[in-house]
């Protein structure tokens, strides 16, 4: 019922903003593209399927009269591949979603268009309300230019067992020595050979995530050197290599990872909140675990640093009319109930204090959500640079050699030598 309510409230906050007048004349006056607009996309299935569903909103309802026609890559490899010809052959979409790895590989195409010319617009751009309202990733990091902003977002976090940690007599491990022990006590204190305190799965946000949760980072200041050859990227390695050689934590995938977890065999994973509901199906199925939460990883400094990731929009270089129409479609998917829509579709997480605010008011008995909302304060986007999705592989593929034996700064110091190459190619 309480979803039900929410569609309802949303459509009708939709149809309200969706019939305002026209904005005053700006630097965005005059825009009446003859031909539609084109998005190029590679979402997966169920965000394209909203996607398209808010699309259909926008053709129907904006007061400009923009269409907005959607092209769906099958992978954001065809996609870079695709933008990255287009520049060459000069006819390049007006709009493209695009993870922050995948833009870093086409910042050089000379296609993309700085956002802060529209954003300052004293008429359509962003006043001071909608500034502090969007979130400081919103933004990037401050370097010109500024080609992407986000459209929706899905945090690094802790998934933990409540039960098995209350039987321990501790809480959510807040730094990364109550971590150590929680998984060195969770096998002492059980019979069972399959208990794990922690399964580890490769992925290219998690050592970022836990360089963050040490005080580190993966670059250098400027961008272009590597720095997660640190003492904090070598402490996070030489801890996964110490927990499995003594058991306590193992090498799985994605899926066993739910399995182990859903069942009661793993205290603790580390996924995205893009996984919350395959989680939540896992343990329905399994119907084993009664208590379950998320909660930031660990960290040194009091406040922790949540790794979030999500598709941006990006405008790309066609005609001063066109460029400007993409803008608004922009404003209006960041709109305060666009956002809020659809990231209650997406289970995700919106790029709005507002928006978050509303969602938390609706999703009061979904504590998962409660706690990723609340962590939005601190989350933090990963860089965008060309080349940056390589020297993410890289980092993971470290960290698992670490989880496999190989010894820590041995991994460690061959990753940050590669990904050098890769950021000063000399």
């Amino acid at each position: 019922m309480v979803q039900r309510l929410l569609s309802i409230a949303l459509a009708l906050l939709l149809v309200a903003a969706c019939g305002s007048a026209p904005a005053a004349p700006g630097l965005l006056s005059g825009v009446q593209p003859l031909q539609p607009l084109v998005l190029w996309h590679a979402l997966p299935p169920q965000a394209t399927e909203t996607l398209l569903e808010q699309v259909e909103q926008f053709n129907a309802h904006n007061p400009w009269g923009i269409r907005l026609a959607v092209e769906r890559l099958s992978t954001p490899a065809a996609l870079r591949a695709q933008l990255k010809a287009a520049a060459v052959r000069g006819r390049l979409p007006d709009l493209a979603l695009l993870e922050p790895a995948d833009l870093g590989e086409v910042l050089n195409t000379g296609g993309l268009v700085d956002l802060r010319p529209y954003a300052d617009d004293p008429q359509e751009g962003l006043d001071r309300a909608d500034r502090d309202d969007l979130l400081p990733l919103f933004f990037g990091d401050g370097a010109a230019p500024w080609v992407g902003a986000p459209a929706y977002l899905h945090l690094f976090v802790l998934y933990y067992n409540v039960d098995w940690l209350a039987q321990l007599g501790a809480a959510p491990p807040s730094n990364w020595e109550d971590f150590r022990q929680l998984c060195l006590n969770a096998v002492a204190t059980t019979n069972a050979l399959d208990h794990v305190g922690y399964v580890y799965v490769e992925d290219e946000a998690l050592f970022l995530s836990w360089l963050w949760g040490r005080g580190g980072d993966a670059l250098s200041g400027d961008g272009r050197h590597v720095a997660f050859h640190s003492q904090a990227g070598l402490d996070a390695l030489y801890l996964l290599n110490e927990l499995v050689k003594s058991g306590c934590a193992y090498v799985g995938d994605g899926a066993t990872a739910r399995d182990d977890f859903a069942h009661g065999r793993a205290l603790f994973t580390f996924a995205s909140t893009a996984e919350l509901e395959a989680y939540r199906k896992a343990i329905k199925d399994a119907a084993i675990l009664n208590r379950w939460a998320i909660a930031a990883p660990p960290h040194t400094a009091e406040q922790p640093v949540i790794l979030a990731s999500g598709p941006y929009w990006t405008i790309w270089r066609t005609t001063p009319e066109r460029q400007r129409a993409a803008w608004r479609v922009i404003r209006w998917f960041t709109s305060p109930t666009i956002a809020a829509g659809w990231a209650y579709r997406l289970h995700a997480l919106p790029v709005r204090a507002s928006a978050a605010r509303a969602l938390s008011a609706t999703l009061i008995d979904d504590r998962p959500m409660q706690v990723a909302l609340d962590l939005l304060s601190v989350a933090r986007s990963e860089p965008v640079l060309p080349g940056w999705g390589d020297v993410r592989r890289l980092m993971a593929q470290a960290l698992t050699q670490a989880a496999h034996g190989v010894p820590p700064d041995q991994a460690l110091n061959q990753a940050a030598d590669l990904a050098e190459r890769i950021l000063s190619p000399r």
